[in-house]
């Protein structure tokens, strides 16, 4: 593993963060991106540490068209097995509706 990772938690700040595993990368300089998950927020990351300059160059590349139509099925189904998993879990009037999380990250950006 590279001696460059994080040791908290980039959501909670926790330190008990647990390794899961080593991914490929072929976007940056860092070709291989260690992920780690946090044992009290359970939130996934990357760990490793790199500059914003690393970070740049690596969106700049990404072809982000193709990138998006690749999963573009994937998530489609995915988003919709959470809607039903959250109706399933969460009671509630038949007048309330579901807003994709895609809506409200748009809504938020235009505030």
């Amino acid at each position: 593993m590279n001696d460059n990772l994080m040791d908290v938690c980039r959501v909670c700040g926790s330190r008990a963060i647990a390794y899961l595993c080593d991914t490929r990368n072929e976007h940056s300089e860092t070709k291989t991106l260690s992920n780690f998950r946090c044992e009290i927020c359970g939130s996934v990351s990357v760990g490793n540490i790199v500059s914003g300059e690393e970070l740049g160059n690596a969106y700049s590349c990404l072809n982000t068209r193709a990138y998006y139509e690749e999963i573009h099925a994937k998530n489609l189904n995915k988003m919709a097995e959470a809607v039903q998993r959250l109706k399933s879990a969460v009671h509630f009037e038949t007048s309330f509706s579901i807003m994709p999380v895609r809506c409200v990250a748009a809504q938020t950006a235009k505030r």
